[in-house]
């Protein structure tokens, strides 16, 4: 087997290229001398090898490897820290790292209508992920960045809210399911601005959210869609999945209620009711008060009867032992007239209902109108 060094798969200028492949299989067939390790400069001229093609091999990564950003997204980026710490995750990324959650840009302007479509591609993409699929990184929200990149802090120019609020209305129509702002990084060149978009979690009963102007290729009405790093025209699986997560919006239930036999009477409490309630309530609720009061006795009392007046004294010497309540009379009937002033509120907004025809039963036909549900009427 020949243990020469392979050839090259392509040129670019005066460099040859080549696959990672290559260096597994070589390395396999020769190994390296014993005697120093394969980084050695002694073995450079043994391995036929010159010493940036060495680098290649022990730099490049193999392209099946999965990336992790280093940033925990188990919640939404919320405060200047969190935001900072966004950035300083994608300066020491990778381009795979961008995933269904996260994309960022170098550089952009969004007062061009090239910047403002390319933020507003992002954003309708992050709008039209599944509910499900989006809870699986911070909290459904999804963020771009723009004026940053690997490695490189460019900033942005900065603009009014209102300015760019417009200028990605002209693609995303209405939609107001997203915010943004400017965030300060500074990375040893100075201060720079980021900005960062974060889209809300998608929710069961969105509609499909399209395209509003059209842009170069793109069409009003195209659908886009986020997939695992990279923004694209969604495919006809995402659509039906989206369809489908219009279908689900909350619904509304309608319904028909009418007697088939027997009569319901609705009478409101008359004004003597409440009073007569609300005095048996208010004796009720004011018995701890009247019961709070020490027993006393005159002393004529007291030497008529003495047995008397040694129970009066037990029975005072039994409620002081009793919780203290440190509310004063005064407070306390005040408490009672307040909530009997709200249970008389309830009582006027509440239903007494009566059932004429004693003896006959009441049965009522309930009749959903709709389409869902069968059947469409139900008796009880």
């Amino acid at each position: 087997m020949s243990s020469s060094f392979p050839k090259s798969s392509g040129k670019r200028g005066a460099e040859p290229l080549y696959r990672i492949s290559y260096f597994k299989r070589w390395a396999r067939n020769r190994p390296a001398p014993p005697s120093a390790p394969l980084t050695s400069p002694e073995n450079w001229s043994a391995l036929s090898v010159r010493p940036r093609m060495l680098e290649v091999q022990l730099m490049t990564k193999d392209p099946g490897t999965t990336m992790t950003l280093n940033f925990e997204a188990d919640q939404p980026v919320v405060g200047l820290k969190r935001q900072q710490a966004l950035i300083k995750a994608v300066l020491g990324a990778s381009s795979a790292d961008e995933t269904r959650w996260l994309e960022w840009k170098s550089h952009l302007d969004v007062s061009k209508a090239e910047g403002a479509f390319a933020v507003s591609k992002a954003i309708l993409g992050f709008a039209n992920r599944m509910p499900d699929v989006a809870a699986h990184w911070a909290e459904g929200h999804a963020y771009l960045l723009v004026g940053v990149e690997e490695e490189a802090l460019h900033g942005v120019t900065t603009h009014d809210i209102e300015k760019v609020d417009a200028w990605l209305g002209r693609y995303i129509g209405d939609f107001d399911r997203y915010q943004f702002t400017y965030v300060p990084f500074a990375n040893g060149e100075g201060t720079r601005h980021v900005m960062l978009v974060d889209v809300f979690p998608p929710r069961w009963g969105d509609p499909l959210h399209t395209l509003r102007k059209a842009h170069q290729s793109y069409h009003p009405g195209m659908i886009f869609h986020r997939y695992a790093g990279k923004t694209e025209p969604a495919r006809p699986a995402e659509i039906e999945a989206l369809t489908e997560r219009a279908r689900r919006a909350a619904q509304r239930v309608s319904v028909d209620l009418a007697p088939v036999t027997g009569a319901v009477a609705a009478l409101p409490p008359t004004e003597d009711v409440r009073n007569g309630i609300l005095d048996v309530l208010r004796k009720d609720l004011m018995k701890p008060l009247n019961a709070a009061h020490p027993v006393k006795m005159s002393k004529a009392a007291e030497a008529l009867f003495p047995d008397l007046a040694v129970a009066a004294g037990t029975l005072n010497s039994l409620r002081a032992l009793a919780v203290h309540d440190y509310r004063s009379p005064e407070d306390f009937r005040q408490e009672v007239e307040e909530y009997l002033r709200n249970f008389d509120q309830a009582m006027q907004q509440s239903l007494v209902q009566a059932i004429h025809a004693t003896g006959t039963s009441l049965k009522l036909k309930l009749t959903n109108p709709g389409r869902r549900t069968s059947p469409r009427s139900k008796s009880c």
